[in-house]
């Protein structure tokens, strides 16, 4: 109890001031998006999703905060595999494929947008490229996206809550464009993914639907696989 009580006072005089923490890192690290780096005294950034590498984070701090932000965030990393694919990750992230990779993100999240508007929908596509975030004509959430799961859809899925409401109460289902423009889909295809999510969350009850929706899915999987 002794431990946990001086780590949450760590964590508060560490903390003190707000961090910048940011989920569109690889438009950031292609230099399509300005960094927060100056501006901030912490930047956290997930190194899985836009930066296309394994779950986890890197933690960047201003030199004054050196000596305590290990501590306060957790300890040394001792998971040696671990950094070796964040190592990976970082250097990928220097070459001009990265650079293109993100523009096409970009594009695809894009067009996922315009589609998801198309179909009534309220959507947004953000500096980051990676989330679409919808909450239009009743959409019922836990049931969507269990039948977007069943439907086997590989475009990423999540809750989403509005920042003002009742966090016990998911409002809209973020779709990130990520992981199927890592697969090779471009706008084209992506708009055709945004359609065939929007059948699902038009009618999630109606399982003819969502049995469609895993064929097509899987049908795309098929013409675009996962590069090895």
């Amino acid at each position: 109890m002794g431990w946990a009580c001086g780590r949450r006072e760590q964590c508060r005089r560490v903390f003190r001031r707000r961090p910048h923490a940011f989920r569109g890192a690889g438009p950031v690290a292609a230099g399509l998006r300005a960094s927060p780096v100056s501006s901030a005294h912490f930047v956290s950034l997930a190194t899985n999703g836009t930066l296309r590498g394994p779950h986890g984070g890197i933690v960047l701090a201003r030199a004054g905060f050196a000596s305590v932000i290990d501590r306060a965030a957790g300890g040394a990393n001792r998971d040696l595999v671990g950094l070796a694919t964040k190592a990976v990750v970082l250097n990928e992230a220097l070459a001009d494929s990265f650079r293109a990779y993100q523009w096409l993100m970009l594009d695809n999240a894009g067009a996922m947008a315009d589609v998801l508007r198309e179909r009534g929908f309220e959507a947004v596509s953000g500096d980051s490229g990676q989330l679409v975030v919808s909450d239009g004509p009743p959409v019922h959430v836990s049931r969507s996206l269990e039948q977007l799961a069943s439907a086997h859809m590989f475009a990423d899925l999540c809750r989403t809550y509005c920042p003002d409401a009742d966090r016990s109460v998911a409002t809209g289902i973020g779709v990130a464009a990520a992981a199927l423009t890592a697969r090779g889909l471009t706008t084209e295809e992506s708009a055709y993914v945004a359609h065939v999510i929007a059948d699902v969350l038009h009618a999630p009850l109606q399982d003819d639907i969502v049995r469609r929706a895993r064929d097509e899915g899987q049908e795309l999987c098929r013409q675009f696989p996962v590069a090895r």
